[in-house]
């Protein structure tokens, strides 16, 4: 009876080793469509461990183009190749425990791929070429240069972006936003896109939808310290004091080596009437500042004015 007992209590613990050890295994699964986001059966799928050990799994896809293959949790180059198809790859990582889901392959025909390689020269033939024009400073026929390119694909930011330029500088502000307004469409996270339009509308005289449209681009990107520099900047000039220092202050977190945002928190320090927060910034904006820093010599005056105010004060 204790033998049976033991051996029960044995085949269990093997069992849980068992299970817990699947458990420890990674289960990726993942499907493979066509340029037409059709299923693609038998497409090989294999995995290449990225850890620094050479080891890879392979499968292939069913009649519904999907796949499962059990590996050792990591990092892997997850390929799908298929005789007559262009192959594709991504860099993903496999976990423990529950399947991964794998992001969706597609595989294009050769045909196809080699069609959209030569539409795509098509495009990027012409932009070169109006990108040198412009360089060159042959402007007019860098627009019209850049109109062949958006005609044959208006998805191209790039020459959105420098038509617009074209347009700013030749103060056709309309022709400009309609070009920056583009790139926004196109890129939403574009800091270019967001800035110029901005400076658009400031020449138009419209601050107030000059702060709007960069507003925009910082929601859209909150981490980027350039556009929250832009934004602080607009708030400055626009005497909104307060969002000018909260803008400012993000950008001292994001961009420690912004240097002139020292010199405009000493500004809005003094508007308040901060004098021990002033004196602490120009300090820190003189240590830091190039030599050739177009408001050192207004930061140097400042201290010593500060400096002087104090000591008559104590």
């Amino acid at each position: 009876m204790k033998t049976k007992v033991a051996m029960a209590a044995l085949t269990l613990a093997l069992c849980l080793a068992a299970d817990e050890a699947r458990a420890q295994r990674g289960i990726a699964q993942g499907k493979v469509v066509d340029e037409n986001g059709q299923a693609m059966a038998g497409v090989s799928v294999s995995f290449d461990f990225q850890g620094g050990i050479e080891q890879r799994y392979e499968t292939q896809t069913d009649k519904k183009g999907r796949y499962t293959q059990i590996v050792e949790p990591g990092r892997y180059r997850v390929s799908a190749k298929k005789e007559g198809y262009q192959g594709v790859f991504l860099e993903y990582t496999i976990n423990g425990g529950a399947p991964t889901a794998v992001p969706q392959l597609q595989v294009t025909s050769e045909e196809k791929a080699i069609a959209a390689a030569i539409e795509k020269d098509a495009v990027l033939g012409p932009l070169k070429k109006a990108m040198e024009l412009t360089r060159a400073g042959r402007l007019d026929e860098a627009e019209a240069a850049y109109k062949e390119v958006l005609a044959k694909d208006p998805s191209v930011v790039e020459a959105h972006y420098n038509l617009g330029s074209i347009y700013l500088g030749r103060k056709d502000l309309a022709a400009a936003e309609v070009e920056f307004q583009k790139v926004v469409e196109l890129q939403p996270q574009s800091e270019q896109g967001y800035g110029a339009l901005s400076r658009v509308y400031e020449r138009k005289g419209d601050p107030a939808r000059a702060i709007e449209v960069m507003a925009q681009g910082v929601a859209a990107k909150p981490d980027e310290p350039a556009m929250q520099y832009d934004l602080g900047i607009l708030y400055f000039n626009a005497r909104r004091t307060e969002e000018a220092e909260a803008a400012f202050r993000k950008v001292e977190t994001l961009d420690p080596g912004n240097v002139r945002v020292q010199y405009l928190l000493a500004t809005l320090a003094l508007n308040r009437g901060d004098a021990p927060e002033a004196v602490r910034r120009l300090e820190t904006y003189l240590e830091k500042a190039p030599a050739d820093a177009p408001d050192r010599d207004t930061a140097k005056g400042l201290l010593e004015q500060l400096r002087a105010a104090a000591k008559r004060e104590g």
